[in-house]
């Protein structure tokens, strides 16, 4: 199967089994009449979608896990650079949130307040945040699906992954900054070659939600919630709403500006260190014996008739807006008109 297929039925996949599992969990906990915490719901949920989906993969492609997850050292300059770079990402994330959350409701940071409630430190809600879903997350998203976009073009892989994390939340109020991030983590793989860098910027982007609700919640704010990548008061007035938004758009212009300069510095970083160690071999082409005393020009002939057929095979292979990937979209709106009926009919 194309590679570009691989991924794009994956994704569609990681959906389906996400249906699957909230109604087996949900029949479940009802038949036994058990009630569970909010983290261990969450964990459960993420190791029942993620995992089974991904060493089921592993083990019908044959792939090389170290391959499928670019399972590469990285270096000490590119986890400060990628750190630095959450942090300035954090302003942009809040104001998209806050934007959103005019028009949906902010139900992760009922979610992030109960679990940051539950418990008295900060290892379980990290681990059940932050740890667990950068780690799986990015295996499924960063790993199996990104990798299947090897021959295409980053512009073109970035924006779909991006679209695929998006979906995958299943949440209106996180799809813009959650497309946004996907995007950041494919670039960051793409430039890093590891896997790690996505996984070091998802853990400390969840990870500094986590803190921020729990510094909230131990001040006894008056916040009425958390957005789902930062803080904001969510005004009761359209009058404070407009100011909130105008304040947190100051603030994520001048965050954007500084994250992309920092971004550029990042790509010039990777690029001279790639370039370092990159080692270039091109197979030279060995003529067939029926070949060998025809002249040069035929043979630069038969040479430029060899690399047309690869040439065109790659674009053929690169191309990645294909019936699969219409699929994934239409599981995506299947799903979401699913869920919508579920919580109407409650």
């Amino acid at each position: 199967m194309n590679q570009v297929n691989r991924g794009n039925i994956f994704a569609s996949v990681m959906m389906g089994v996400q249906l699957i599992v909230m109604f087996l969990v949900g029949m479940l906990l009802y038949g036994l009449n058990t009630h569970l915490d909010t983290t261990t719901m969450q964990t459960i949920y993420e190791l029942l979608v993620v995992v089974p989906p991904v060493l089921i993969y592993l083990a019908v492609s044959g792939e090389s896990p170290k391959e499928v997850f670019s399972l590469n050292k990285i270096s000490i300059g590119n986890i400060l650079f990628i750190v630095i770079l959450v942090v300035f990402a954090m302003p942009i994330g809040m104001f998209i949130s806050l934007i959103s959350a005019q028009f949906f409701p902010n139900t992760v940071s009922e979610v992030v307040g109960q679990i940051t409630s539950e418990s008295q430190g900060l290892f379980i809600p990290l681990t059940a945040l932050a740890l667990v879903p950068a780690v799986l997350e990015e295996l499924a998203f960063r790993g199996i699906v990104f990798s299947a976009y090897k021959k295409v073009d980053i512009k073109k892989a970035a924006l779909v992954n991006g679209l695929f994390f998006a979906m995958f939340h299943l949440n209106l109020q996180q799809f813009l900054y959650t497309f946004a991030l996907g995007i950041f983590f494919s670039y960051l793989v793409h430039y890093t070659r590891s896997i790690l860098s996505s996984v070091i910027a998802h853990f400390t982007f969840n990870g500094i939600v986590v803190v921020l609700s729990r510094l909230i919640s131990s001040a006894e704010s008056s916040v009425s919630g958390l957005a789902a990548v930062g803080t904001a008061n969510v005004a009761q007035s359209a009058e404070e709403t407009a100011s909130a938004i105008g304040s947190f758009a100051w603030l994520a212009m001048i965050s954007g500006v500084i994250f992309f300069a920092l971004f550029s510095a990042f790509v010039k970083y990777n690029n001279r260190i790639n370039s370092e160690n990159e080692e270039f071999y091109i197979p030279e082409m060995q003529p067939d014996q029926n070949e060998t005393n025809t002249p040069d020009i035929q043979e630069t002939s038969i040479q430029a008739e060899r690399r047309a057929a690869v040439a065109l095979i790659e674009k053929r292979e690169s191309k990645i807006l294909r019936p699969t990937f219409f699929i994934t979209i239409i599981t995506y709106i299947f799903m979401s008109i699913i869920l919508y009926a579920i919580a109407h009919s409650w």
